[in-house]
C-alpha cells in the first residue's frame, strides 16, 4: 500500500514536470515569459484602438483618425480603400497607397465571390509577405458602401484577424458623419 502511494506519487510529480515542461515552451517555442509579454501587448493594442480620438467627423480628421490607427496599433502603413480600389486615406508612412489599394480591393470580390456560393464571406483576411511581415485586411461597411481597411507590418505580438476591430466603429463613424462617405463616392 505504501509502495502504491509512493509509485502515485512519483507518477504525479512525473506528470507535473511533464506539465510545467509543457507550458514553459508553449506552442511555436515561445516562453511563458514572452507569451505572456505578447499577451499584455496585444491587450495594449486592442484598447489603444478601441480608445481613438473622436472628433466631429469633417474630411480633415480621417488621415489623422487612420494615422492614429497606424500609431495605435503599431503598423508601418495603413490605408483605406473603396470598392473601386481607390485610397480613401493614408497613414503618413504609406508608400504607394494608389497600387496598394488597387491591388488589394481584389479582396472585396474574392468575399463577393464566396457570398455567391451561400458561404459567409470574409471580414478578414491575414496575409503574409515573403519578408515575414504580416498585411491584414479588414472588410466594414459605412454608410452603405464597402471599405478595405489594410495595415501592413504589424510590430511585436503577432497580428490576428480581429486586430484592426476596436477600430472600426469610429472609422465608420467618421466616415458617415457629414456625409464622408457619400460625398467622396459622388465627386467620383
Amino acid at each position: 500500500m505504501i509502495r502504491a502511494a509512493v509509485e502515485a506519487a512519483l507518477n504525479r510529480g512525473r506528470a507535473a514536470a511533464a506539465f510545467t515542461a509543457d507550458l514553459v515552451t508553449s506552442t511555436r517555442g515561445r516562453s511563458v515569459t514572452k507569451r505572456a509579454t505578447e499577451l499584455v501587448e496585444h491587450e495594449r493594442r486592442q484598447r489603444a484602438l478601441a480608445s481613438l480620438p473622436r472628433g466631429r467627423g469633417t474630411r480633415d480628421e480621417l488621415p489623422a483618425l487612420v494615422q492614429a490607427i497606424a500609431e495605435a496599433g503599431g503598423f508601418e502603413a495603413v490605408v483605406i480603400s473603396d470598392e473601386a480600389g481607390l485610397p480613401v486615406a493614408t497613414s503618413a508612412s504609406a508608400t504607394e497607397p494608389e497600387l496598394l489599394a488597387g491591388i488589394w480591393s481584389l479582396l472585396l470580390t474574392i468575399a463577393d465571390r464566396v457570398a455567391s456560393t451561400g458561404a459567409s464571406p470574409p471580414l478578414s483576411i491575414l496575409v503574409q509577405d515573403r519578408e515575414g511581415r504580416s498585411i491584414l485586411h479588414r472588410i466594414f461597411e459605412a454608410g452603405g458602401q464597402r471599405y478595405l481597411l489594410t495595415a501592413l507590418g504589424g510590430r511585436g505580438p503577432e497580428v490576428g484577424p480581429t486586430t484592426l476591430d476596436p477600430a472600426l466603429d469610429q472609422l465608420a463613424a467618421t466616415l458617415v458623419r457629414d456625409g464622408w462617405s457619400a460625398q467622396t463616392h459622388e465627386s467620383r
